[in-house]
């Protein structure tokens, strides 16, 4: 596993801690993997669905 350090704005920081303390997550690292599992995801669903309108041509009215 790599480290990385990452720096929060004082209110980045305690959204974060918000989080934690809220039981949504046991640490700062696990939001993080969270968030970034979430947009990989996003990205994986989304961008073929937007690449395909894209192909299908100009749009018709009904």
């Amino acid at each position: 596993m790599t480290n990385l350090t990452v720096s929060l704005s004082e209110t980045l920081t305690a959204y974060l801690q918000e989080q934690i303390a809220a039981g949504h997550y046991n640490t700062p690292d696990d939001y993080i993997q969270a968030l970034i599992q979430q947009d990989k995801a996003r990205k994986e669903h989304l961008e073929p669905l937007l690449l395909e309108g894209l192909a299908s041509g100009e749009a018709r009215p009904n």
